[in-house]
């Protein structure tokens, strides 16, 4: 039946776009940089065709761009954002800019020459004088025993042209002349008007950063929180603001400022990458990392592996010990003093998380994780809104929090190495590229292998992530901070993959443009 009828269609249009994609990939991997394929929409757009299944091979960054005629006369044309990532306006034509002949053919064994399987049904052949059955013995005199390489002939022709057919037609010789003539204007009450809309018809914007811009609105539009967004393409300047000079919380990523300040430190002599730290029980902080685990006493950590367990698993124990070492009120004085407005750094990880749990921190702060742990969750089975009431107080506090555009700043100086002497800015650099941390969201979708130097944080319906992308081929580097809070009702990995395709589109478009 039908539904038989249609798995067949589309078991057949996937196999083409399995070979297609492969043809792709094996182009790219012959040293070809860039491939374009062209193709029929229906191969391309919604981002389940040729171009997808590239993506699942090589983790390439795709654009898919489509052509709609614009009518004479009219300046833009409205068209519906699902269809791909870019619109191409093209002139509207009377015709199609080559002659479709509309003959089908096949070959039998006992011949050597091409017989037409029906008569014509489209094509400049629709009305003339071709029949099922006749046996095609030459063209323009020339005999074809393949159909692909009459095909190939019949396409050099243009519009107003013509060719001429010696047929076989039972056992009688015919010629028959084909003119290329233009196909007649049909009449416009029999032009169907009411096509089904798929989706919402806007009007493209035309400068670049804005569809840019456009693109990532749409992602995080009608979401269960908010988010902010920088992005500053380093070597151009070229720069994307959302919500940018909103603040919002730091979690994680406040121990990039504390970095910063401890490469200061080490600079000035005031301490040295290799002095050691002898941790005891009450170290042993709240939240992610690794020390927490570590229960033994007698553990002794130099600076240089702290800042590795900080920055690359995020280590709360880790930071707490380097922020109090160096002072939180020397990091947020380093910052004024760089001109570095909207970063504010005042509690460790354990007050923070205290804070967030609704625990005091003077009461708690050197209990050992697992006994706070206990407590809180003892508090939840007497009060279950308990946690969601810690959250909302611990939403309306100002401290600790970040613009993304201030984050951003950082990240260029510390790139462009005029926040520090150059080689502790490429310190933090190499370090930050180490990150394990947020595999799902900047680095979530972007080709394999592209370096990402950056810094995540996650904290009470906050996710973050930013960070510096390195993009291939000479194309420059991209300063992304994202972050966002109020996030409680979705799944974290659902944000996280917001976060992700927010990268892509941003790699994608400094890429290609």
């Amino acid at each position: 039946g039908f539904e038989a009828v249609f798995e067949g269609l589309y078991r057949a249009q996937s196999a083409w776009d399995e070979v297609m994609a492969a043809n792709a990939v094996r182009a790219s991997e012959n040293g070809k940089r860039r491939v374009v394929v062209l193709a029929g929409s229906g191969h391309l757009i919604y981002n389940l065709g040729i171009n997808r299944r590239v993506f699942e091979r090589n983790r390439r960054p795709f654009r898919t761009i489509v052509c709609v005629a614009v009518p004479k006369g009219r300046p833009s044309v409205a068209v519906s954002r699902s269809l791909a990532d870019y619109i191409w306006g093209l002139a509207e034509e009377d015709r199609p800019a080559y002659p479709s002949v509309g003959l089908r053919m096949k070959m039998f064994a006992s011949l050597a020459n091409p017989v037409l399987e029906a008569k014509p049904v489209d094509g400049v052949a629709l009305g003339k004088d071709f029949d099922k059955g006749d046996v095609i013995l030459s063209v323009d005199g020339k005999p074809f025993s393949d159909i692909n390489e009459l095909r190939m002939y019949l396409a050099r022709f243009a519009w107003g042209e013509e060719t001429t057919f010696r047929l076989l037609r039972a056992g009688q010789e015919k010629t028959v002349v084909l003119k290329f003539d233009p196909p007649a204007i049909v009449p416009s009450g029999r032009i169907e008007k009411d096509f089904p809309v798929a989706a919402r018809s806007e009007e493209a914007p035309a400068e670049p950063l804005a569809r840019l811009r456009a693109q990532l609105e749409r992602l995080w539009r009608n979401r269960d929180g908010t988010a902010g967004i920088a992005v500053k393409h380093l070597e151009s300047g070229r720069e994307l603001l959302i919500n940018a000079d909103d603040l919002f919380p730091l979690a994680s990523v406040f121990k990039l400022p504390v970095l910063v300040e401890l490469m200061a430190q080490v600079r000035e002599g005031r301490l040295s990458l290799e002095d050691e730290i002898d941790l005891v029980p009450a170290d042993l902080h709240l939240g992610s990392g690794v020390l927490a685990d570590l229960v033994a006493p007698g553990i002794r950590l130099s600076v240089r592996n702290l800042i590795l367990l900080m920055m690359t698993v995020s280590d709360n124990s880790a930071a707490d010990l380097l922020l109090a070492k160096v002072g939180v009120e020397n990091v947020n004085r380093r910052l004024r003093g760089l001109g570095i407005e909207g970063i504010s750094v005042s509690r460790s990880c354990q007050e923070l998380i205290l804070d967030v749990y609704g625990l005091d921190y003077e009461t708690y702060k050197d209990n050992p994780a697992e006994e706070i742990e206990a407590v809180y969750e003892e508090l939840l089975k007497k009060d279950p809104e308990f946690a969601a009431e810690a959250r909302r107080s611990f939403s309306l506090q100002e401290e600790d929090r970040s613009a993304p555009r201030a984050m951003n700043v950082l990240l260029e100086r510390v790139f462009r190495k005029n926040i520090l002497d150059e080689a502790s800015c490429q310190t933090i650099l190499d370090i930050m590229a180490k990150c394990q941390t947020g595999a799902g969201r900047i680095k979530g979708r972007l080709p394999s292998g592209t370096e990402v130097a950056h810094k995540t944080g996650t904290l009470s319906g906050s996710f973050n992530d930013c960070g510096i992308i390195f993009l291939p081929d000479g194309r420059g580097h991209v300063a992304l901070s994202i972050m966002t809070k109020d996030f409680h009702r979705m799944r974290s990995a659902d944000i996280e993959s917001l976060i992700a395709e927010t990268a892509k589109f941003v790699y994608d478009f400094f890429y290609f443009f």
